[in-house]
């Protein structure tokens, strides 16, 4: 694998890694012992990753990192208040349009994950 490809594989493993965490990270208070642990448990696992690939530190390379870790909190905090909002609407009136249906089923795959 060139040195090109495995940090693309694991820039996008570090996103995937970091979107359960950040669902996590949403659910807790802010500035917790919990909230803590979902913000930067996901950093030893991303390191251990790029070390197990023989990864070396770049500089150039450490935005893509930054923005993919970021990113992946900000996806599963989007997932869960996302679903958490649509799960209380939906009480309140049925889903009528083919958009709501498919978040019904995406929210529903992400609470039995």
């Amino acid at each position: 694998m060139t040195d090109t490809a495995a940090y693309l594989v694991a820039i996008g493993a570090t996103f995937v890694l970091n979107v359960p965490f950040g669902y996590w990270r949403e659910g807790v208070r802010k500035f917790s012992p919990q909230w803590f642990l979902a913000v930067h448990a996901a950093a030893r696992l991303v390191i251990a990753l790029r070390l197990a690939l023989g990864l070396p530190f770049r500089w150039k390379i450490l935005p893509f990192f930054v923005a993919a870790y970021f990113g992946g909190q900000f996806a599963g905090s989007w997932l869960r208040s996302s679903c958490t909002t649509f799960q209380t609407s939906r009480t309140s009136r049925p889903a009528t349009t083919a958009s709501a249906s498919a978040r019904a089923t995406s929210c529903a795959r992400a609470a039995t994950a």
